[in-house]
């Protein structure tokens, strides 16, 4: 029996790369960071976060006399602990410090020492920092959503105005996203609380101590997942306009489903981010030793302290110098938003078999002959 084998040439003209590598459209976050559109919300986001609640005094890092409050860190230090929790914390501390976002770092931050001692304080700023990523984050989803799914462009203000209008469904995704982590958070708080009572609970806590130690685990697990399942609810509401529990039950369905693929786009979105920190940092310092090279006598002013500062054109000089330097930081929490956005697209084509095009569970409009 002789085979017969096709021997027609085939020639390969292009190679469709984003279609081959599906996570490479997640470097489109840093052309996103420096659009207006993403720029302006991402600003709001970093000055709200900077003259918003801080840490309490004792727990903020001791700031040069050079510095304003700008500067402050937003991120929770652990005052009191065991020394297991201290030597795991201060590495894993130091490297989100690099490569996240000071405000996801407030976040993960909060929520670890949440759960290492219950505090109020803690609770408190977890609740004000992911209401700010959600408010502004919902608004950056929104412009790259509709730039990237469907070739148009929705203003800030629009996007703001959408965000603050689903203001109650990104609540109610924080809501349910913290009491989910917090109803194993508490019977933590009251085994702890009932040991030192008296004998009595004490030995019925060190029975129960295999259950204690399992929600223990679970906690710890918990966290990451609804914290990477929270921020991709972000990104649902503003894609497809979807409820609180509807967007947080897709997040964390959808990282639950591809853990290994979620986690690839996860660090493709963090290496974006720092990309677009980057890139802001080479143009800043660029522009400011042209400048200074130029126009000498003014920037010997910036060197002095702002405690000397005496007209109010100097004023206006350190003020906006100290702003200008928070440019990289807010194009990296722009693209790192925004990266969170097209994570969201990607898994949802990826589980629901959707198309791009599906932004807000509306289908592209083909013109009519009659139209033409």
């Amino acid at each position: 029996m002789t085979e017969i084998l096709n021997s027609d040439s085939v020639t390969v003209n292009q190679i469709h790369w984003l279609k081959l590598f599906p996570g490479l459209n997640v470097w489109h976050a840093v052309r996103m960071s420096f659009r207006m559109r993403i720029l302006l919300p991402a600003a709001l986001a970093m000055l709200a976060s900077v003259y918003g609640p801080q840490t309490s005094p004792d727990r903020v890092e001791p700031l040069p006399e050079t510095q304003s409050r700008l500067v402050e860190t937003l991120d929770v230090q652990p005052s009191s602990g065991t020394p297991l929790f201290k030597a795991i914390s201060k590495p894993g501390h130091a490297s989100l410090k690099t490569v996240v976002p000071r405000q996801i770092l407030a976040i993960v931050s909060n929520a670890v020492f949440l759960l290492h001692s219950g505090s109020w304080e803690a609770t408190f700023l977890l609740a004000w920092n992911m209401l700010l990523i959600g408010i502004f984050g919902v608004a950056v989803a929104r412009s790259t959503a509709t730039e990237f799914c469907r070739g148009s462009r929705t203003g800030p203000l629009a996007a703001l105005q959408f965000s603050i209008t689903r203001g109650g469904s990104t609540l109610l995704s924080a809501a349910i996203a913290t009491g989910a982590v917090a109803s194993l958070v508490i019977p933590l708080l009251l085994a702890g609380l009932v040991s030192n009572a008296s004998s009595f609970f004490g030995v019925l806590v060190m029975y129960g101590w295999p259950l204690l130690f399992l929600t223990s685990g679970l906690a710890i697990c918990a966290v990451p997942i609804f914290v990477i399942g929270w921020g991709l609810s972000i990104a649902a509401i503003g894609t497809d306009d979807c409820n609180g529990a509807d967007s947080l039950s897709r997040g964390v369905n959808y990282f639950l489903s591809h853990v290994l693929l979620t986690t690839w786009y996860f660090c493709l979105t963090i290496f974006a981010s720092l990309t677009s920190k980057l890139i802001g940092w080479l143009l800043l310092e660029a522009a400011t030793s042209l400048l200074a090279s130029r126009i000498v006598s003014v920037f010997q002013r910036l060197l002095r302290p702002m405690e000397d500062v005496s007209t109010t054109a100097e004023l206006v000089l350190q003020k906006t110098h100290i702003a200008l330097k928070f440019l990289p930081e807010t194009l990296q929490l722009g693209a790192f938003l925004s990266g969170l956005c097209l994570m969201y697209v990607l898994l949802r084509e990826k589980e629901d078999a959707v198309q791009f095009c599906e932004v807000d569970g509306a289908t592209v409009k083909v013109a009519s002959p009659q139209q033409n």
